[in-house]
């Protein structure tokens, strides 16, 4: 009796561990870009209980324009596990996209030292918000409290529908929500905010990318005119993300006007922008 026992133990073990596999841990190598999302009380004093950070993958490859235009990835179901239901229209969740080289890291490709990505909303159309600015001191202290975030998340649990994807504490260290206010008064170290505002339809975030220095790096863009320049923001791509969860890019041409063959390729997806509301 005792042999037909333990071999049922063990199916038993067998069964229980493949029916709940081990999560994979969140990569994130220098210069990737992460959307992240936090949410605030009806008051915008405080913070709810979680974040979700999701890895778009590296900024070279939008901004040489070799990724894809249009849709590409649905991340709804994790924002309802993460933010509940109304996470698309209640008016309390942020969005930005954020990303960095680090000071210590080697030039990654065609981006220096303390290279510095962050979003800006967009209106009407992608590539028609303010070019971003930041000083000297200003891109050392983006780039340290990117790159702090970064290898906070590294590791993190993918514990969600989505590969690339971890919904993570707020409270813990290198949150998100602790890098932005009102946890925080700055917004990674600057005033600028990369943030947008869900407030039920869909959203678009420009990218800029600002160099701390031109050594050694490629300083084009496919969708931006001229080259780049030492602290100011060169448009790279624009993302949207659809109340439905679906994230979008698209790249405006900077000469003379957004292009109508690109724009067109997004649709419908564009004409539900209505409004914008940037967090403070």
């Amino acid at each position: 009796m005792k042999k037909p026992l333990f071999l049922l133990s063990l199916l038993t073990a067998a069964v229980a561990l493949t029916g709940n596999p081990a999560h994979a841990a969140l990569t994130i190598a220098p210069g990737d870009l992460l959307m992240g999302f936090y949410q605030v009380n009806s008051s915008g004093t405080g913070v709810a209980a979680n974040t979700y950070v999701y890895n778009l993958g590296g900024a070279s490859g939008y901004r040489e324009g070799g990724s894809g235009q249009g849709v590409f990835a649905n991340i709804g179901a994790d924002l309802t596990t993460a933010f509940g239901a109304g996470w698309s229209s209640d008016g309390t969740v942020r969005v930005g996209v954020v990303g960095a080289v680090g000071s210590t890291d080697a030039l990654t490709n065609g981006d220096p030292a303390r290279t510095v990505y962050f979003s800006q909303g967009f209106g009407a159309a992608p590539g028609d918000s303010t070019a971003l600015t930041l000083s000297s001191s200003q891109r050392g202290s983006a780039s340290t409290a990117l790159k702090s975030f970064a290898e906070a998340m590294v590791g993190a649990d993918v514990n969600g529908a989505v590969d690339g994807g971890s919904i993570y504490s707020a409270g813990d260290p290198g949150s998100f929500a602790s890098f932005l206010p009102p946890t925080v008064t700055t917004h990674f170290g600057v005033g600028a905010s990369p943030l947008t505002s869900m407030t039920g339809d869909t959203v678009g975030l420009d990218v800029y990318r600002v160099l701390h220095s031109t050594t050694g790096a490629d300083l084009t863009a496919a969708y931006s005119a001229g080259d780049a320049l030492v602290g100011s923001g060169q448009y790279i791509g624009s993302f949207t993300l659809a109340t439905n969860g679906d994230i979008g890019f698209a790249g405006a041409n900077a000469v003379p006007e957004p292009s109508t063959g690109l724009l067109a390729g997004l649709g419908a997806l564009f004409l539900s922008i209505r409004r914008r509301r940037k967090s403070a």
